[in-house]
C-alpha cells in the first residue's frame, strides 16, 4: 500500500471551503471563525481493500 501523501489543496474564492486531495481521496472542510469542520469525504482506502 502507498504513503498518505497530499496531492492537491484547493480553497473556494469567498475562503470558506478548503478540499485537500490525497493518495486515497480528498476531504472538504468549511471554515468558520477560523475554525475548521469536515463538510465530506470520499476516501479510496475502502474500495481499495475490497478489491483486493
Amino acid at each position: 500500500m502507498e504513503d498518505l501523501k497530499v496531492l492537491s489543496v484547493s480553497r473556494s474564492e469567498n475562503g470558506n471551503l478548503l478540499a485537500v486531495g490525497t493518495t486515497y481521496g480528498f476531504i472538504v472542510f468549511s471554515i468558520k471563525n477560523g475554525e475548521f469542520t469536515k463538510r465530506f469525504h470520499r476516501s479510496l482506502l475502502l474500495i481499495k481493500m475490497y478489491n483486493q
